[in-house]
């Protein structure tokens, strides 16, 4: 940030809904968020319940570093850098599996807000090609920010590679075993879970869609 931040510039609303949404996300108590952040209970209160006008410059600082995010995020006026990601040309199919496979990539801006800044190195964006997904909130052309990883909770949404093909599918369970499952109705048929493989290549964390234009 070129300009110092000053307490009456910081967007208080703002903060208190990111740290609470964080709280909520944790499960996190005032009590272990004061442990975790170095700030006092009552001041996390009091930004939370956004009934102050202003925090000193050290609390908002220890508050941005632990939410992850940067400070002009929450500073009125100021205009967020963005960050640059790897997005991959291949597309994952949300569908029947019609994929090509491909490992090259361009760089992709977006706001840091959408990325989790302690895996900023893990993270990468890819395209979605099909309809399976609709139920999820996932369109075709969509474009999908995900975390690199090998395991996933249920019913979080993978990218997943099943036989050389990279898919995008909701992770469930069928009686004892793991499913990949589709969000739409058209795609009943559930992918099964390899079970001497790995294959979950990441966990989808937003979807970003780009209206048409005329």
């Amino acid at each position: 940030m070129n300009k110092k931040p000053q307490p009456h510039d910081i967007n208080i609303e703002k903060l208190g809904r990111a740290i609470f949404a964080r709280m909520q996300e944790l499960k996190l108590s005032y009590r272990k968020l004061e442990t975790a952040c170095g700030v006092k209970y009552p001041t996390l209160h009091h930004i939370v319940e956004a009934d102050v006008d202003s925090v000193t410059i050290p609390n908002f600082m220890r508050l941005v570093k632990w939410l992850g995010r940067p400070a002009e995020e929450f500073i009125n006026g100021a205009q967020a850098e963005t960050l640059k990601l790897p997005l991959f040309r291949a597309r994952v199919s949300a569908g029947a599996g019609e994929m090509l496979l491909a490992t090259d990539s361009e760089e992709f801006e977006l706001l840091p807000s959408l990325v989790n800044f302690k895996k900023v190195a893990q993270t990468y964006l890819v395209r979605v090609a099909g309809d399976s997904m609709e139920g999820a909130g996932i369109f075709d052309g969509d474009l999908l920010i995900v975390e690199r990883a090998e395991e996933a909770h249920l019913g979080e949404i993978v990218i997943a590679n099943i036989e050389g093909q990279m898919f995008v599918k909701q992770l469930a369970r069928e009686g004892k075993k793991r499913v990949l499952r589709s969000a739409n109705p058209k795609y009943p048929d559930a992918i099964p879970f390899p079970a001497k493989e790995q294959p979950i290549q990441g966990r989808v964390t937003h979807a970003i869609r780009q209206f048409p234009t005329r």
